[in-house]
């Protein structure tokens, strides 16, 4: 019997006790022996009944309880996983280290960044200003897609644009032809070695972060624009180079005419035109800009080339000295298109391990500083290269 039940029940009980005392009284009986033996069992019954009433609301309101909290654990967010290179105690742990050594500082905090190889991870506000400081030494990260992953990346890709068109009514839709492929995204290590003065170290006022971000910064930023540029896609990044289409060959294996270059962007279709740029080294860029008509005026004008960045043809010019320098077979020696297809994948954290007695001697500690990751052109299409002719 539900509580429903039992409130119908002890009302209806209650009633009946109401109307017994009302023809006790209509009949002049006295409430006393028989009488109020039965009403005293009528009253113990509604008792009974009310304890159990109560008692199945107080199961209901401890029920609706449970189930309220329930939903609100169910509906609240998940608060994000705090690395542990975000802690304050691991970065106090991690810059006294730095400074003072293993031995030195009270280093359980520290433990758990720890790799194998015997570096640690590097804070996550260190990190932040080393890929800032990367970035702006390497074309390629400025304006590629960058995406931060754990586990090797398999990508399917298209290798154009589909094509769409206008659909009668009740006509059928005609399914583009498009051929996918799979790109896969590893994490290869990029590194190398920071040396600092033991005094440096020691002098309190130096601001070591700063520091360690500009030079590591620096290192992995220039190291990876070459591999983005020019990486063959074994033990290392896949350049762009290897997988931009060629929209131009040039008619000379050692010289380039504005023609060619003016061509260039018509090669690229109008959906990537609104987020190209030119890419080429500073010496291709000189040769372009002293192309000259026939009357002797140069074709690249001084006001495009004043500009930051340089204007070439209305789009921006940006150069890399990984791009070929010298006008001569096979090379490709500019790029036209929107940089923003090549993915480069970051793997979490960059690590810096301290080498205090290499060079002890010399009175200076190393750093070696590495970080693992990969990239790679997804659509080839959105690039395209002038190429110098060939030998043959």
């Amino acid at each position: 019997m539900d509580a429903r039940d039992l409130r119908r029940k002890y009302a209806n009980l209650v009633n009946e006790m109401r109307g017994y005392l009302e023809r006790l009284e209509k009949e002049g009986r006295e409430f006393s022996g028989e009488a109020k033996e039965t009403f005293d069992r009528m009253e113990e019954e509604a008792r009974s009944l009310r304890e159990q009433i109560e008692a199945i609301e107080r199961v209901e309101a401890a029920t609706r309880a449970v189930l309220d909290e329930e939903a609100r654990v169910l509906n609240e967010p998940e608060a994000p996983e705090v690395r542990v290179s975000e802690t304050r105690e691991y970065r106090d742990a991690f810059y006294a280290f730095l400074r003072a050594g293993r031995n030195v500082v009270e280093s359980r905090d520290l433990y758990k960044g720890s790799d194998p190889a015997g570096g640690y991870l590097v804070p996550v506000s260190l990190e932040s200003k080393i890929r800032e400081m990367a970035a702006e030494l390497n074309v390629i990260r400025q304006f590629a897609e960058v995406v931060v992953s754990s586990t090797k990346e398999k990508i399917p890709v298209e290798a154009s644009i589909p094509q769409f068109g206008i659909i009668a009514e009740k006509g059928a839709y005609t399914e583009a032809n498009l051929t996918f492929g799979v790109v896969q995204l590893d994490a290869y290590k990029i590194g190398g070695i920071i040396k600092v003065s033991e005094e440096l170290l020691a002098d309190a006022a130096t601001d070591l972060e700063a520091y360690i971000a500009k030079k590591s910064g620096q290192g992995l930023g220039v190291a990876e624009e070459n591999y983005f540029i020019n990486g063959t896609g074994t033990g290392q990044p896949t350049g762009f180079l290897g997988r931009a289409e060629v929209g131009v060959t040039a008619a000379a294996t050692n010289a380039i005419t504005f023609d060619e270059v003016k061509s260039l962007p018509w090669k690229l279709k109008q959906a990537y035109k609104s987020r190209a740029i030119w890419l080429m080294h500073t010496d291709i860029a000189l040769a372009v800009s002293l192309l000259k008509n026939d009357v002797g005026q140069y074709l690249w004008t001084l006001e495009q080339q004043i500009t930051n960045p340089p204007r070439l043809l209305g789009y921006p010019v940006y150069t890399s000295p990984y791009m070929p320098d010298t006008l001569e077979a096979d090379a490709k020696v500019i790029a036209f298109g929107d940089f923003s297809n090549y993915r480069v994948q970051d793997r979490l954290g960059i690590t810096i391990q301290k080498l205090v007695e290499l060079y002890a001697g010399s009175g200076q500690i190393g750093f070696r500083v590495n970080e693992r990751v990969d990239g790679n052109l997804l659509i080839t299409e959105a690039v395209q290269v002038l190429q110098m002719a060939s030998d043959s």
